[in-house]
This record gives structure tokens, C-alpha cells and sequence, in this order.
């Protein structure tokens, strides 16, 4: 039985060549490619029509299967050279394991035939295990597609454990009592009854795979290549899971003997699908390649995978038990036997998974994901709690902020990697430096601080001294030295509370700074002032005419309700992620600002277009795009010179598509593509304009899959992370 176990490359003309023969056109290829399917389906199932028994393998067969493979061998080894992104070539990858197993297979099994005689070859054969592998690689390529970004490492294990676990629970209750008596009635071994038993399985889940991250992704935007893989999938699927009824005697006799070929016809239906997807995409090589990784496998923290999957696995060991004694067969009693050990493995490494997994949300929850080091939530309490030990006890506290020099040109020029690696860096020097009592913390994007216990202002200063000298032997990324500036405070002597201390600290740090970097400075209140970020604000006021601005923003806020905390939230999240980009003190001030104020000018657009819940008219859509260019000409009144481009622009698409200047890439303002995600974010999760309202993790994914579409994918990655990071605390609870 034939594996029975298993136009312009941008507007989509018929001009672009197909690199498996230069100068054909696509249109011509893909006619040849319907063709050629009627051809080797029509073949094979002439050379497969049944005979009196149900044997109908030949050689010949088996030669259709290996012509098919061949071809996508090539195919998919090409595709795989003119991959443009590491996404793509890995799911090339997979696919070449595959189809290379298939070709094995169907070699094999030609030799099996030959050396069987008559007799059908046995199903637990070396090309059943060439089948199994080729199935599994397609599960890897599916997998592939999906990313497991915003879970720990233990829920990720704990997750696979739980899909291992349930497969062979079903595929051993398959085997006991449904799929496995029929084929052991009809003469077959034991073992053959098991491998059938699993093929519904693992098609069970080759059809979740499919769903999930390849027809789960926007259907608006698929090529013909990307369509086809879905097929490929579905095709697999629902072959793998018909395969065991297919070949059960009674429907073998009821169909004449057709359901095994029709199954295998499937199978390599789906076959020939994958070669067609690997020459469409070479037809289409130019475009870009949209199926990527998404975060649509997220491991549930709620009662399923904490009540559900446990209880069942806990109730499959004395089933099975029990089951395993009740039968005469030994092999049968075995087979019960592996299953009752398999399902006790798993269920105990799930409990302890589950308890890593406890320890490592309660770890994420209280520190930095990048650096290690406690967030700043925990600072905060940390830093209240040291200070009432301190006044309690009458003995003083040193504080010490600090942040790392020229960060936003280590971003610039190494990309926001080595600004990763540059802070990992200075992480690492910090606590080289310090004491083992000393409470290190990351507060912002490239913004740490100290806490010294019982540090006077030698003791304090001597740490920030140390400190400075560490990260100068610290190096980022692509070996740039780095440097740090430090700021010194002490309690009681330059403040009496926790916000106080801090501004203390953080003055000293802007004093230093701004007076040559790469040192340490004590606070002296003659020559530094404590500086808030609503004290820079009103700085900036003083040299911008901000007020006539934000009464229009206001008016703007009066005509929509939902607007007002729309506009708040978006400069919330826009600061919130200029600082995590490492931009300076200032530009985070002014995204602030300019996610306040990115709507001003909506101020121009009329209620009945403002309002409208319904969809727009063309005229209408031009009226309310015209906004972003007036908001922007409303701001070039103030001194904020860097702020009305980013209010211009934060319509525009990362891929060129977007208003009023249709700008590409990195030709779009940083200030404008960060306004965009974080007023993406909050208006799905918002459900303004009469839409559904999204969860943030439904948020988060939408935004991922416009990543390198509508949004700037560096931004894009870095908001998620931001968020994600905050959620996962709330998540602990219930289901995601």
C-alpha cells in the first residue's frame, strides 16, 4: 500500500519567470502543474484499481509517488536558496526532510514488495518508520509558523508534555477498543492495530496545526502558494485520520475495494499540492513572504491544562491498567502496559514542570525579562521597605541612578540587538560592583537604579565610582565601549521619603550627564535641582506655545468620548516604548506629548464623519485622512520642531501603503511608526469605532501578524515585549 502511513512577482501578472525553467511564464506554468496533477492521478489510479484481493501496491505505483517527489525535491531545494528571511528557509527546510523521507519510503517499500512475493508487505516495516518521520516533519514545519513568545519556558515544556501525553492516551484507547479489534480480528498483529490507531491522531493534529497558524492568518492577504500549503495540510489531515476505517475489511469489502486508494489518492493529492506551492512561491519569488511565526499556541494557565489534562492522564493509568490484565494477548497486554508507563512519565515530569513553571511566573512577575535584574515595580516597594528599616533603626540609605551614555546612538548604529546586548552588559557590571546586601534594579529602557543599605555618602559615592569603572570594561554590541553616568543621593540627608530620595538621585544624574558623562556625582542641591517629568513638561511648555494646542486637543476630546482616554492612553504606551527603545529623557517627554495630541487634528473633520459608526464613503475617508497633515500644521505653531512630522506621519505603513505621503520603512519617523503600534494597540483592545474589543493578548497577536506589513517589525517586537511583560503577573490566574 503506497504510503498509506503517511505574472510580476509583485502584481501577480503571468510575466515573472519560473526559475525551474527560465522564461516560462507563471500562468503557463500553473496550467501545466492542473495537468500534470489529472495525469498522475489518473495513473495512479489505473495501476491501482483493485484486484481480487486488497493488495493493489506494485512497483509501478510506487514509481507515480517517487516521480512526484523527486520533482519537489528540486523545487523545495531551490525555493529554499532564494529564501529571503531565516522564516522561510526553515520551513524549506522541513519540507525538503519530508519529501526526502517520502522518497526513502516509497524506495523502501518498492524493495518490501519485491522481496514479499504475493503477500502484502507488513505494515511495521522500515518504510513505515521513513512515514512516521515524514509526518513528523511536517509537524515541524507547521511548527514552524508558530511561536511560543509570551510564556515561560516550563509552561512551553509543560504544554508539549500535555499533547504528547493526550496523543497517546487516545491513540491507546483507539488500539484498545475501537480501531485495534478490527485488525487484529482480521489476522493482523497487535502492533499493526497500534499504528493505525495512531494515524487519526497524528492527522488530528497535523489539521490543528493547519488551522491554527496557517488558516488562522489573515485569508485577505494569501497568495496562491500560501492557500496551496493550507491544502497540503487539510489533504494530510483527513487522510491520515479516514486511513484506519479505510482500511478496515468490512469497508474495504462494502467499497469494492476502493477506500484504500482513495485515501492514498489523497495522500497524494496532498503530495503534489506541496510541489505545487513550492513552483508557485518560485513563480512569485519576489513577493514577500507573509506566513511567519505567530503567538497562536500560547499555553492556557486555566482550568483546562490545570483540572482537565491532569484528570484525564491521571484517569488513563488505572484504565489502562486494568485493561492490560483483562485480555489474554500478551502482545495487547504490553502494548496497555507501555501506555500506563508512558502516561505515569509524562504526568509526573508535568507536575514538576508545572511547579518550575510556578517559580519562573512568580521570577518574571518581580524582574527585567532582558536583564535579570528586579523591575521597577519591585524597586519601588523594595526601596519603601529599606527605607522604613532605615528609619526605623535610625541608620542611613544610599540611592544611586544610573543610565547608560549615548544609548539611543547605540541603537542607531547596531540596531536595537546590540542595544540589548549592551544592557545585559552594564546588567552584568552592576552587580560585579556591588555588595551582595545592595538591591540592583532596572526602572526604564537604559535607566537602572541602586539601592545601597546602610551607605553613608563616602560609602554611597565609593559604589558609584566602582560602578563607573566597571562598565567601562564592559563592551556592547560589536565591541562599542560603553559608559555610564551615576547619580548619588543618601537619606536622611538629601531626603526624607521615597519619591523625594529618588528625584534626589535622579537630579544628580541629569546634573552629570549634561557635565560630560562617564561619572558619578553627588547630589548637592546648590547645583542640582530634583526634576520630574511633569517639571520637564512644564520646561517644555515655557519654550512652546502648548496651551492653545491642547485646548483644541481638548475640543477634539469633547465631540467622542472614547477619544479622550484613547488620546491619554496612546501617550502612555508612546512613552512607555520610547523609553523602552532607549531614547533620551526629552524624547520620551515629547512622545508623550505627541500621543496626547496625534488627533488634534480631527479637529477640522465634521461630526457626521466623526461619528459615523458605519462604514465611510470614499469622500468621506479623504475628509478624515486629511487629519494627521492638518494635526501636523497645527503644531508647527509651538517649538516642538520634532513632533508635528511624527503626528503627520503616524498614518503611514511600514510597506509604503499608508496616508497622507505613502512613506516606506525607515523613511517614516521613529516618533510616527511608535505613535502607530501604541494607537493600534489601545483602539483594538478599546473597540473604538463600534468594533468588537479585542483581550490585550488578541491585541498583541494582531499586531504580530501586521508586523513587516503595517508596523515597523523592530517597534512592533519591542512593544509586544513591553506589554507582555506587564501581563503575565495578571495572567497567573486564569485563562488566556
Amino acid at each position: 500500500m503506497p504510503d498509506r502511513h503517511g505574472g510580476s512577482a509583485v502584481d501577480g501578472a503571468d510575466t515573472a519567470p519560473i526559475l525551474l525553467a527560465p522564461g516560462l511564464s507563471a500562468t503557463r506554468v500553473r496550467r501545466w502543474l492542473v495537468a500534470g496533477y489529472l495525469v498522475t492521478i489518473a495513473t495512479y489510479l489505473v495501476l491501482s484499481t483493485p484486484r481480487p484481493t486488497i493488495t493493489t501496491d506494485t512497483p509501478l505505483t510506487q514509481l507515480v509517488w517517487l516521480a512526484v517527489v523527486v520533482v519537489l525535491i528540486r523545487a523545495g531545494w531551490l525555493a529554499r536558496s532564494f529564501s529571503g528571511n531565516a522564516v522561510e528557509r526553515r520551513f524549506w527546510t522541513y519540507l525538503l526532510v519530508a519529501a526526502a523521507c517520502v522518497a526513502a519510503s516509497q524506495a523502501t517499500y518498492v524493495v518490501e514488495i519485491l522481496a514479499s512475493g504475493p503477500k502484502a508487505p507488513p505494515l511495521a516495516s522500515l518504510s513505515t518508520v521513513f512515514d512516521v518521520v515524514s509526518v513528523l516533519a511536517l509537524l515541524g514545519m507547521l511548527m514552524s509558523l508558530a511561536r511560543f513568545r509570551q510564556s515561560t519556558w516550563a509552561a512551553r515544556a509543560r504544554f508539549l508534555v500535555d499533547i504528547v501525553a493526550a496523543g497517546v492516551v487516545v491513540t491507546g484507547a483507539l488500539d484498545a477498543w475501537v480501531v485495534g479489534p478490527a485488525f487484529v480480528s482480521a489476522g493482523n498483529r497487535v502492533l499493526e492495530g497500534a499504528l493505525y490507531s495512531a494515524y487519526p491522531v497524528i492527522g488530528a493534529f497535523i489539521l490543528a496545526g493547519t488551522l491554527r497558524v496557517v488558516i488562522g492568518t489573515r485569508s485577505d492577504r494569501w497568495k496562491p502558494w500560501e492557500r496551496q500549503i493550507g491544502a497540503v495540510g487539510a489533504a494530510f489531515a483527513f487522510a491520515l485520520i479516514a486511513l484506519p476505517a479505510a482500511y478496515m475489511p468490512p469497508v474495504v469489502l462494502l467499497t469494492g475495494g476502493w477506500s484504500p486508494v482513495v485515501v492514498d489518492a489523497t495522500l497524494l493529492t496532498g503530495l503534489y499540492l506541496a510541489l505545487s506551492a513550492t513552483v508557485s512561491r518560485l513563480a512569485d519569488h519576489a513577493i514577500p513572504w507573509h506566513l511567519r511565526p505567530l503567538a497562536t499556541l500560547e499555553p492556557s494557565y486555566g482550568w483546562i491544562s490545570a483540572v482537565v489534562l491532569p484528570s484525564l492522564e491521571l484517569l488513563a493509568i488505572p484504565v489502562f491498567g486494568l485493561a492490560a490484565f483483562q485480555t489474554e494477548d500478551p502482545a495487547a497486554r504490553s502494548l496497555r502496559l507501555v501506555v500506563v508507563g508512558i502516561v505515569s512519565v509524562l504526568l509526573a515530569l508535568r507536575t514538576l514542570l508545572a511547579i518550575a513553571d510556578s517559580e519562573a511566573l512568580l521570577s518574571r512577575a518581580d524582574t527585567d525579562p532582558l536583564t535579570g535584574l528586579l523591575n521597577h515595580g519591585l524597586f519601588h516597594e523594595r526601596l519603601g521597605d529599606e527605607l522604613e528599616r532605615s528609619l526605623r533603626h535610625g541608620e542611613v540609605l544610599g540611592l544611586i541612578a544610573i543610565d547608560v551614555d549615548d544609548f539611543g546612538a547605540v541603537n542607531s548604529l547596531g540596531g536595537h540587538i546590540a542595544g540589548d546586548t549592551a544592557l545585559v552588559g552594564v546588567a552584568r557590571a552592576l552587580e560585579a560592583a556591588v555588595r551582595a546586601q545592595d538591591v540592583v534594579c532596572r526602572v526604564g529602557g537604559d535607566e537602572l537604579m541602586v539601592i545601597v543599605p546602610g551607605a553613608d555618602t563616602d560609602a554611597a559615592f565609593a559604589s558609584a565610582r566602582r560602578i563607573v569603572e566597571s562598565v567601562r570594561s564592559a563592551t556592547g554590541g560589536e565591541g562599542r565601549t560603553l559608559s555610564v553616568s551615576a547619580g548619588v543621593a543618601v537619606f536622611p540627608q538629601h531626603a526624607r521619603d521615597r519619591d523625594a530620595l529618588v528625584a534626589a538621585a535622579d537630579a544628580a544624574l541629569y546634573w552629570a550627564k549634561r557635565h560630560g558623562k562617564d561619572r558619578a556625582v553627588m547630589y548637592d542641591p546648590v547645583v542640582a535641582t530634583p526634576t520630574s517629568l511633569e517639571r520637564r513638561m512644564r520646561d517644555l511648555r515655557e519654550h512652546a506655545d502648548l496651551d492653545a494646542v491642547r485646548a483644541l486637543a481638548a475640543a477634539v476630546d469633547a465631540r467622542d468620548a472614547s477619544t479622550r482616554d484613547h488620546s491619554r492612553n496612546v501617550s502612555r504606551l508612546a512613552a512607555a516604548l520610547a523609553r523602552e527603545l532607549g531614547l533620551d529623557d526629552e524624547t520620551v517627554t515629547l512622545m508623550g506629548h505627541a500621543g496626547l495630541l496625534h488627533d488634534v487634528g480631527k479637529i477640522g473633520v465634521p461630526d457626521a464623519i466623526l461619528k459615523k459608526r458605519g462604514s465611510l464613503t470614499e469622500q468621506e475617508r479623504v475628509v478624515l485622512r486629511d487629519h494627521a497633515a492638518l494635526g501636523a500644521q497645527i503644531l508647527g505653531s509651538t517649538a516642538m520642531t520634532q513632533v508635528p512630522p511624527w503626528v503627520r506621519h503616524h498614518h503611514e505603513r511600514w510597506d509604503g501603503e499608508g496616508y497622507p505621503d505613502r512613506l516606506a520603512g525607515e523613511a517614516i519617523p521613529l516618533g510616527a511608526r511608535i505613535i502607530a503600534v501604541a494607537e493600534a494597540y489601545d483602539s483594538v483592545i478599546s473597540g473604538r469605532f463600534g468594533r468588537q474589543p479585542l483581550t490585550p493578548r488578541a491585541a498583541l497577536q494582531h499586531i504580530d501578524l501586521e508586523l513587516g506589513d503595517k508596523f515597523d517589525p523592530v517597534v512592533g517586537e519591542r512593544f509586544i515585549r513591553m506589554v507582555t511583560a506587564q501581563l503575565v503577573p495578571a495572567d497567573e490566574g486564569g485563562d488566556r
